[in-house]
């Protein structure tokens, strides 16, 4: 998506908030709906156990793009030369 001038940045910053605003309502009640349903302990080790992933396959992520960092010309477009 290319926003090349203020009215389609405007449009594209209204609908993100929007959106933003609309997926907080929606997981608010989906979460409120599951702690009712599973009670919350069981959440809270859930979400324990999802943060715990997440840190883990993210620590993981960030090795490998820190090896492809130590060679950034061999991975992206040829350096502009200088004058």
């Amino acid at each position: 998506m290319e926003l090349s001038n203020s009215t389609e940045k405007a449009a594209f910053y209204a609908f993100e908030g929007m959106l933003s605003t609309m997926l907080g309502t929606i997981v608010g009640i989906i979460s409120r709906y599951l702690a009712d349903l599973f009670g919350l302990r069981n959440i809270f080790i859930l979400s324990a156990s999802i943060a715990i992933t997440v840190t883990i396959y993210t620590r993981i992520i960030l090795m490998r793009e820190s090896s492809f960092s130590e060679h950034p010309q061999t991975h992206y477009k040829k350096p502009i030369p200088r004058k």
